[in-house]
């Protein structure tokens, strides 16, 4: 029969940040396990609380152990002990620095920055925090916040996993003109794979009233963003800009690698999806605007018989400048 250990109360908090700052004052600990129970910390048991056992790191012999319990509806935290040390007496300025690696309240503004401000990148978050934080001790390394990131998609799971995407997929397959209303979003060009360089993954969403926007437009667009990606693959925008320099979305194409016969499956594709829908795309786009990619422009050349290739201004002047400065 197992011995029941006399935990003693040290302290409830309300978020990782206060439990970080509460145990500098005493020697580094680690984690060996831990483990789910119904919550003890609220008044009401109908969800979960993290159960961990941090052990003391100051010598390998130390008998100091801590129970955590951490409510995972509230964020609340108690915290417990045996065999404790003496807490020191440094000021909060030392005990600041004592924190090792990204401390609880710089995650919590990288996850903000990625969720709230749409900031994914590594180097574009430092730069925001840098802004922000340039004066607080604890402000992470660019190669912290790379690590973290990095460990934080691995723990979430694969990027790229595609579990359950079919069967979420299936049942929103265009088949026929009546099978969506105008404004109910459907799936084509559907090829569901693990995105190596085998077997791509090709995925195109839009609505019939996006479609219809092929017949108001003059210049089309293709390009690829990475903006607005935060894991797994890029996403390319078919649309069209209007004369008030507005871009109108008609198709979003998800795709695993850029290569020409990813190219040439989205516009096969989408001919196709247009003929079900009684729109023949080919006679539609005259002008449709890319960047310098040759492997986009080889597919539309072979797709879009009828179209005409603009190089957008961005691309266009330096490869301009590069070819004056060699003549």
């Amino acid at each position: 029969m197992r011995r029941k250990i006399d935990w003693l109360f040290l302290i409830k908090v309300n978020s990782m940040v206060e439990l970080e700052f509460f145990m500098t004052q005493y020697p580094k600990t680690s984690s060996s396990y831990s483990n789910s129970n119904n919550c003890q910390i609220c008044d009401k048991s109908d969800h979960k609380m993290s159960v961990l056992y941090p052990s003391c790191k100051c010598t390998d012999t130390c008998l100091t152990r801590y129970l955590f319990w951490k409510c995972k509806s509230t964020e609340q935290i108690v915290v417990k002990g045996i065999n404790l040390h003496k807490s020191t007496t440094q000021n909060k300025e030392v005990r600041t620095l004592n924190i090792q690696g990204i401390t609880a309240k710089f995650k919590k503004l990288i996850e903000e920055l990625i969720f709230v401000k749409n900031i994914s990148k590594p180097y574009k978050i430092y730069q925001k925090l840098l802004l922000d934080n340039n004066r607080d001790p604890q402000m992470p390394k660019l190669t912290q916040i790379q690590s973290f990131l990095k460990y934080r998609r691995s723990k979430n799971g694969d990027v790229n996993s595609i579990v359950g995407l079919e069967e979420f997929v299936a049942p929103k397959i265009l088949k026929n003109n009546e099978q969506f209303l105008n404004d109910e979003p459907f799936y084509f060009g559907v090829d569901i794979n693990d995105g190596s360089e085998d077997k791509h993954f090709h995925l195109c969403i839009t609505s019939k009233t996006l479609l219809n926007n092929i017949l108001y437009a003059c210049t089309f667009h293709f390009d690829c963003t990475y903006k607005i990606v935060k894991y797994g693959f890029p996403l390319i925008v078919f649309g069209f800009t209007s004369i008030q320099r507005k871009l109108y979305p008609i198709v979003y194409f998800i795709t695993s690698h850029e290569q020409e016969i990813d190219f040439d499956y989205f516009w096969r594709s989408l001919i196709q999806t247009c003929h079900k829908l009684n729109k023949d795309l080919i006679n539609y786009v005259n002008y449709i605007c890319i960047d310098a990619d040759r492997a986009c422009a080889n597919s539309i050349k072979t797709n879009l018989e009828n179209s005409k290739i603009i190089m957008c201004s961005f691309h266009l002047t330096p490869i301009l400048s590069n070819s004056l400065q060699a003549s």
